[in-house]
Formats: C-alpha cells, structure tokens, sequence
C-alpha cells in the first residue's frame, strides 16, 4: 500500500506545472535556455525571465546564435507583432524590436544561421 500512495503522489505531481527533470528546456548559450510551453510555444528564457514572456518577452519562431549573440523572431506579447530582437548571453542586454531588413544589416546576425524553434527543439 505504501508503495502505491508514493507512486500515486509521483504520478499527481507529474501531471502539475512543474518540470523537475527540466524535460521542457534545452541549454541554448550562455545565460539562455529554450522552454517548449505545454501549449507547444516556445520562449526564450534564463534565471530571472521565467515566467511571462520570458526574456525576450514574446513566442519564439525563428532563433540562432553564436557565441556572442542570440539572434530571435518572436511574437510579442502586447499585440503579437512579429518582430527580431538581439540578446547578449553574457550580460543579457536585449536590443530591439527590429525587422528582418533591420537585423541582416547587423554583420555579426548574417554570420548566425537561423531555425525554426520546433527545429532546434528536435535537434536538443
């Protein structure tokens, strides 16, 4: 019986909003991880943006990054544009919202190749 209740407690915490394994985030670089939300959206997120839109506050579609940067089209929260943003993964300064025209005059963005988010979350 003892066995049971532990194993039923186990099977009622799994189905909470909690992820003790971290089986819905993937390292990405530096300070940034990518969460699949149970809704299937994807957001950017790091130690202090975990909740909300995470740090670049909005549904991540496209992303790429180097070393030095992280490159994102997201989808914003406050009216869903579809927009760019750059995050620095050491100091987490985040610039934008920029176009796509906007971003590929950055040389540092046209060096990173850039996918899907459902793509780099199947290559974790």
């Amino acid at each position: 019986m003892r066995v049971l209740s532990v194993f039923v407690l186990l099977l009622l915490a799994s189905g909470c909003d909690q992820d003790p394994f971290g089986r819905s985030e993937t390292h990405l670089v530096g300070r940034y991880r990518l969460l699949q939300f149970e809704s299937g959206d994807y957001y950017v997120i790091d130690a202090e943006h975990r909740d909300g839109g995470g740090a670049l506050e909005g549904t991540i579609v496209q992303l790429g990054w180097s070393d030095t940067l992280l490159v994102a089209e997201r989808r914003s929260l406050f009216g869903g544009a579809s927009e760019w943003v750059l995050a620095d993964p050491r100091s987490g300064q985040v610039r934008g919202p920029y176009s796509r025209a906007d971003i590929e005059r950055f040389p540092d963005v046209r060096a990173i190749p850039i996918s899907q988010a459902d793509s780099v979350w199947a290559r974790r």
